[in-house]
């Protein structure tokens, strides 16, 4: 909708120029990898160098080892050396489908860490690299890079570390629990962990049953088959469990009557959580015996059984019936971490606090959260009574905008943003706002402004803690044409531009 955020611009030669002389390096001698298979034909190479990297960038996602190489030999010149030459070394660090590989060319990866040290991109490599190291439990070298790795955003590498501890003898299984909370980021790694903790004895066999229900909540039959095999003796009621999720998914009444007729085969928290699974499925089918299903599993027990969407589920399902009571007992059983993260169940345990007669404590909670520009948080300055007041504006000089413009950082995102390569412009982007004071993340989205990168903009914009500008928080661009769409159709042009604002930011 926000058309041409992201084409290329005019004056894309003189963007060139300056990156070059910001980012050029020694360019590192290639040793050409053996191919993985023998082709019949050289590989087409596109003749245009965005084109090239572009095609460089596929080759390295598929880990295409042979294509990768022969792409990067033509790019030696590429205003981006540093993703050039990632994209040739990381195919040989992954086999085809995506598994750590143990001969990775450790080597090269220490000279690239070194050459990029404190980019992005050699965040990234570390990352990739733990993983091989995991892999090959060299627990040596991986104890001496995790620290080095940044973001910490990769679950795997955090099961990898855990278990490097487990087998020092540390007992990990409480912080194993909240990192293990979202199944579709597990990998091989994960796996490896819990196997070990269940031979270990540091978790037990309803543990390893709940992550496989976990997975196949998600529909991942395969990992959840990896798990379950973990502890290649599981009862039986561990496959009736299994057979309810998969019915709930399709259809919750033919799992409530299995649950029903084979039921008695498990214990009184097994049966919890079946029905809080049924109930999940029936909640976001919005069929109207969810709260019932929920209620059954309230009373029955197992919440530490339940999987984190099966605990939302439960609220909106109260939610949904006008059932205050359960709203506020499921927000009570939610785990701290997940009911922490959103507002949203700050504000609705608020309600329910309210609608049960206790007003003192239900202010209590929106105070918690009256302070943030976020909905709910606006919502509960409304309950508290406060008038909805934006605050003072702080506006940047244009040399403080234009002066982002000479970060490398900021240089390497525009270029990928350009050539439509999102996660990379993003992750660039992002990489360089760390650290950064209220007043130049302002300057960072007023730059990203002015070169049309929208998202970038109320992203940024968002970061800040005690300055602000909403002018850049929500951004109007193209108002005129808004304001004659929205009044042809009797829309409210705020209403639609919130709509493209959540849409756009958030990344």
């Amino acid at each position: 909708m926000l058309k041409g955020v992201y084409l290329r611009r005019a004056g894309q030669a003189a963007w060139v120029a300056v990156a070059c002389a910001l980012l050029a390096t020694p360019a590192l001698a290639q040793k050409r990898p053996q191919p993985q298979a023998a082709r019949v034909q050289a590989p087409v190479i596109p003749s245009d160098p965005d084109d090239a990297f572009v095609a460089l960038r596929e080759a390295a996602r598929k880990n295409d080892v042979e294509r990768a190489y022969a792409i990067s030999a033509t790019l030696v010149d590429y205003p981006v050396p540093s993703y050039v030459e990632y994209f040739r070394i990381k195919p040989q660090m992954f086999d085809s489908s995506g598994l750590a590989r143990i001969d990775a060319p450790d080597d090269q990866v220490r000279a690239f860490l070194q050459r990029y040290k404190g980019e992005a991109i050699a965040d990234r490599m570390r990352n990739d690299w733990l993983l091989v190291l995991g892999k090959k439990r060299d627990w040596a070298n991986f104890d001496a890079e995790y620290p080095q790795f940044v973001l910490k955003d990769d679950t795997q590498v955090e099961c990898y570390a855990l278990l490097s501890r487990a087998l020092k003898g540390q007992n990990v299984a409480a912080e194993t629990r909240n990192v293990l909370s979202d199944v579709r980021y597990y990998g091989e790694g994960c796996v490896d962990l819990i196997g070990y903790l269940a031979q270990s004895q540091q978790i037990q066999r309803s543990d390893v049953a709940f992550q496989a229900r976990q997975a196949l909540e998600q529909n991942l039959v395969t990992l959840a088959g990896k798990i379950a095999a973990t502890v290649p003796d599981a009862r039986a009621d561990s496959d009736t469990l299994a057979t309810i999720v998969k019915m709930a998914r399709n259809d919750p009444s033919q799992a409530v009557a299995y649950l029903t007729a084979s039921g008695g085969s498990l214990s009184r928290d097994e049966q919890g959580a079946a029905w809080g699974v049924i109930g999940q499925y029936a909640a976001k089918k919005q069929l109207p015996d969810a709260a019932f299903y929920y209620r059954r599993q309230m009373d029955l027990g197992g919440n530490q059984w339940l999987s984190d969407d099966t605990q939302e589920w439960r609220v909106r399902a109260a939610l949904r019936q006008g059932d205050w009571k359960q709203v506020r007992q499921a927000i009570e059983m939610m785990r701290p971490e997940l009911r922490a993260k959103d507002p949203a169940w700050t504000y609705w345990y608020g309600r329910s606090l309210k609608a049960d007669g206790r007003d003192a404590e239900a202010q209590q909670q929106y105070q918690q959260i009256a302070g943030q520009f976020n909905f709910y948080g606006q919502l509960a300055s409304e309950e508290l009574g406060n008038r909805i007041t934006l605050p003072a504006r702080t506006t940047v000089s244009d040399a403080e905008a234009m002066a982002m413009r000479s970060r490398a950082g900021f240089l390497r995102a525009q270029k990928f943003y350009d050539l439509n390569l999102r996660f990379e412009g993003t992750r660039e982007w992002n990489w360089e706002l760390r650290g950064m004071s209220d007043r130049e993340l302002l300057a960072a989205a007023e730059y990203a402004r002015r070169i049309e990168l929208l998202d970038r903009t109320v992203n940024t914009a968002d970061r800040t803690r005690a300055e602000h500008d909403f002018t850049l928080r929500f951004p109007m661009p193209f108002r005129s044409l808004m304001q004659r769409a929205t009044d042809d159709v009797g829309l409210d042009m705020a209403w639609a531009y919130g709509l493209i604002r959540q849409d756009r930011a958030s990344s």
